[in-house]
């Protein structure tokens, strides 16, 4: 079986939550700004907006990649990223063995 990969882009928009669905099947992830900004990281049970404790979010600082492996998801796990600035592009690259599902953001 071949490992294949998914590259999405998501374009977020200051201080507002966009999510990202990882695809079923999906075994690591890479997420990354395109622009020199950072961007914080957070699983949809502990949501970003307006949260200031420590351990709710992980900031993606500019320049960094952020990683994810040895993952197994099912149904889909959500992640939510909150940009820092306005226009900020994330890509995110998944690895799986076989296509069973697409991203696709929330």
């Amino acid at each position: 079986m071949a490992t294949r990969f998914l590259v999405e882009n998501i374009l977020l928009v200051a201080n507002k939550e966009s999510s990202y669905q990882l695809p079923k099947g999906c075994k690591s992830f890479t997420v990354q700004s395109r622009t020199a900004a950072a961007c914080k990281i957070a699983s949809r049970k502990s949501s970003v907006e307006g949260s200031t404790a420590p351990g709710k979010y992980f900031t993606i600082k500019s320049g960094t990649v952020y990683r994810e492996t040895e993952l197994d998801v099912g149904d889909g796990e959500v992640w939510i990223y909150l940009a820092a600035s306005s226009a900020l592009n994330i890509e995110i690259v998944c690895t799986y063995d076989d296509y069973i599902g697409g991203g696709a953001g929330a």
